[in-house]
């Protein structure tokens, strides 16, 4: 018996059980389409369990070929799915990161503000010991000169 795709099907009916087997093969010659010449297209076969006398199952080319057809759509719907995540992700993640780094440099100014004033009050310790330094070298050089000048005229005097 042939088939509206151009296959031959036989089958085979066991009265004891309700277990038909089918199985669909081309002709030579009579496969086409883009599973030609596979082993799919050149023999399947399919065991129904048939209790109420319902119609057996066939696998044909063309279900095979919407069957994959829709499992690649929906591999292709769940990859862009999941690169629609990945971008919210990152758009996510770089609005927290920028966030983050607002909050750190405001944070970095309010320590630099709060060390600058230490910084400031520390160098001004530093340049009035300096100032006061510098004055105490003044009036140790002119104590130097003046004992220098005194041991002089005890000299001179003897």
């Amino acid at each position: 018996m042939s088939t509206q795709n151009g296959y031959k099907e036989s089958s085979s009916l066991d009265d004891t059980d309700s277990v038909s087997e089918h199985a669909v093969t081309a002709e030579p010659g009579e496969a086409s389409g883009p599973m030609a010449g596979s082993s799919l297209t050149e023999s399947v076969n399919v065991a129904s369990i048939d209790t109420r006398g319902l119609a057996l199952v066939c696998v044909t080319q063309a279900s095979l070929s919407e069957s994959m057809q829709q499992l690649i759509d929906d591999i292709n719907a769940k990859r862009k799915e999941d690169t629609h995540l990945m971008e919210n992700y990152k758009k996510a993640s770089e609005m927290h990161v920028h966030k983050a780094c607002e909050v750190l440099e405001q944070m970095m100014f309010d320590n630099y503000e709060k060390q600058g004033k230490v910084i400031q009050a520390k160098l001004h310790e530093l340049v009035s010991a300096l100032n006061r330094t510098a004055q105490l070298e003044s009036e140790l050089h002119q104590f130097k000169q003046m004992l220098g000048l005194l041991y002089q005229d005890i000299h001179k005097e003897k």
